[in-house]
């Protein structure tokens, strides 16, 4: 009985954490569309995919291309310092990747490590862009930072 109440306790927390906008981390998350309200503000939007991924998918128009990761899942070395170099700590900026599993990762190191507090995690990523017909643009790979 005990075990089948820590089952269903387990399952209950991550069933609501996928409909929660903010994480037990308090990372704040957002989709596409507040995304894109965000970009019309002109909040920085980094795409922290590969070249690779902006290559095949596009790009959100206006939004910077900086790698976090490589194709191994190791974060790329400069990755904090050319992040530092683009945004202030109490800038609002919105992390992008293939699908929000990589930048959920980097917004809490952001967060915890380098004391960055409005990061936002677009958590369903590109792929929830493009299901929702929103605009992408072909990658400029030359200004990748």
């Amino acid at each position: 009985m005990q075990k089948c109440f820590w089952s269903l306790l387990f399952f209950a927390s991550w069933w609501l954490s996928l409909f929660s906008t903010v994480s037990a981390d308090n990372i704040q998350k957002v989709d596409s569309s507040e995304v894109l309200k965000m970009l019309k503000r002109g909040v920085t939007v980094i795409d922290i995919r590969r070249q690779d991924e902006w290559l095949e998918t596009g790009v959100i128009q206006g939004s910077q291309l900086m790698t976090a990761f490589d194709q191994n899942g190791v974060i790329t070395q400069d990755f904090p310092k050319r992040f530092s170099n683009l945004v202030e700590r109490d800038q609002e900026v919105v992390l992008i990747c293939h699908s929000g599993g990589r930048t959920y990762y980097i917004a809490r190191a952001l967060s915890k490590q380098l004391g960055y507090q409005k990061v936002f995690d677009a958590y369903r990523g590109i792929t929830h862009w493009i299901k929702k017909g929103y605009p992408l643009v072909e990658a400029d790979i030359n200004s990748a930072l």
